[in-house]
């Protein structure tokens, strides 16, 4: 055995090479350091537009309508690039149905009445300036950039008015508070929570929560010729102001009638994974109890797997137990998965509607002939222009309400600013919304907004949903004192 120790076979470099390999790892080091940090640069300074018409920003479902909005709003820029103004619509489009409050079809129906509204004032109003839509989405995850977005094109886009808002989300409220920080013109079109207070700039359309308890307790009472047993229903997700005052208003009129039996409620968490197993307990509790009536607080998208539970239970079906439900019922029945197995229709399900297709397709109704027209078979009718939408969920019509309001404002104050050679702003709108003297015949009815921001009802719709579906108008309940 040898006792040379062993050499490495490598030769070592020239130091000349070796310099040069140091000199390019530094250099490439800093170029990649560079590049980083004028990404992060540049995305800090510039972020996408919120606000789009772009037919493709939100998915296919919206497309069509989007492509509508897009092809109107070039047309308006092209005729009257000096005279038009900008109404933005909100609405949770990025979200999924629980997070929303609104699924994405009740969306789609949003945009569809938002853009009927737009091209009927754009074709039908002459001497008034036309109107731009523009769309952004306002859901938990992207509402604040959204609203950043608004902030810094309200004058440079013309912006009057934001009209939609979506559903009683807490994402809502948040944005209804940073805007009315602005004293921005809004008009919520589906809107229900009390808690979500009338704050200046801030309108309202749909029947606070309040209201509806109102009328489904009275559609309940007037319906039986004795007193009756209810128990209420209750989602306590903390981030659904919507249930939580359901909750309260059907827990206060109820208890203050005497024709009526209030049984200890129950409850479940719908941001829980377990809420399907809680619900279908309540539904077995209800069916062993005297239960005649329930009161549902919470959002539809968990009303199915109730429904489903309390028809495996003999009780109720013997009864022939009857849910009340609040306004976004009518999201129910858009596909498989929302309908439920009653063949007998023992169980029943009533829901108070916000506005129902019966308003703008029946010929007896007390709707303006010439706003009903518009949502019919002509040309420019929705019917005609989407004849797969659909009427009976009350999206379309009460969107198609929301930007009418904001452009009678809006009209009612061009004038008076184009003679003063100034350029209408959203608190102009804000006051004139706020004003109270705000009157305007509507899709959905004869519309009053007092100088707190609630437009007033004189009666509600209760309808009823069939399990395939089907809807019928049951009763308008009356909401007058009595």
């Amino acid at each position: 055995m040898s006792d040379v120790r062993r050499v490495s076979p490598r030769i070592p470099p020239d130091e000349r090479y070796a310099r040069r390999r140091r000199r390019v790892r530094i250099g490439a080091a800093a170029t990649a350091v560079t590049l980083l940090a004028a990404t992060a640069v540049y995305f800090a300074l510039w972020k996408p537009a919120k606000l789009t018409d772009s037919p493709d920003a939100f998915g296919a479902e919206m497309r069509e309508v989007m492509g509508r909005i897009h092809d109107q709003n070039a047309e308006v820029r092209k005729k009257n690039p000096h005279d038009y103004v900008t109404i933005v619509v909100l609405l949770p489009l990025s979200a999924e149905w629980q997070a929303a409050g609104m699924s994405k079809v009740a969306m789609e129906h949003a945009l569809q009445g938002s853009y009927l509204a737009q091209l009927w004032h754009n074709t039908t109003q002459p001497k008034a300036s036309r109107v731009r839509l523009l769309v952004g989405a306002s859901g938990p995850d992207d509402w604040e950039d959204t609203v950043e977005d608004l902030r810094s094109r309200l004058i440079g886009d013309r912006i009057a008015a934001v009209v939609g808002l979506g559903a009683s989300t807490a994402a809502t409220k948040h944005v209804i508070t940073e805007l009315g920080r602005d004293n921005v013109a809004m008009v919520a079109a589906v809107l229900t929570s009390d808690d979500v207070n009338a704050r200046h700039g801030f309108v309202r359309l749909a029947p606070r929560n309040s209201d509806q308890a109102v009328a489904g307790a009275r559609f309940v009472v007037d319906q039986s010729d004795k007193a009756i047993k209810a128990v209420i229903v209750e989602d306590t997700n903390p981030s659904q102001h919507y249930s939580r005052t359901l909750h309260d208003n059907y827990k206060r009129v109820l208890e203050r009638d005497k024709d009526v039996v209030l049984m200890p409620g129950l409850t479940f968490d719908s941001s829980n994974g377990t809420s399907g197993a809680v619900l279908s307990g309540n539904a077995q509790a209800i069916c062993n109890s005297e239960a005649d009536y329930v009161f549902y607080a919470g959002r539809a998208e968990q009303l199915p797997t109730f429904l489903r539970g309390l028809n495996q239970w003999q009780g109720c079906v013997e009864r022939g137990i009857r849910v009340i439900a609040p306004d976004d019922t009518s999201e129910l029945g858009k596909d498989e998965s929302s309908t439920w197995q009653d063949s007998g229709e023992k169980i029943k399900l009533y829901y108070t509607a916000l506005a129902h297709s019966a308003n703008v397709t029946d010929p007896q109704s007390k709707i303006l002939k010439s706003v009903r027209d518009r949502f019919g078979t002509a040309k420019d009718g929705y019917q005609n222009l989407f004849p797969n939408g659909s009427l009976d969920d009350g999206d379309a019509i009460m969107h198609y309400d929301a930007v009418c309001v904001a452009m009678k404002a809006i009209d009612d104050l061009l004038p008076e600013k184009a003679n003063e050679g100034k350029q209408l702003e959203p608190k102009h709108v804000s006051e004139r919304l706020r004003s109270g003297s705000f009157i305007l015949d509507g899709a959905s009815g004869h519309i009053e907004i007092d100088k707190y921001g609630n437009a007033s009802r004189p009666e509600l719709p209760v309808v009823r949903l069939m399990p395939n579906g089907d809807v019928r108008l049951e009763k308008l309940v009356s909401l007058a004192a009595r």
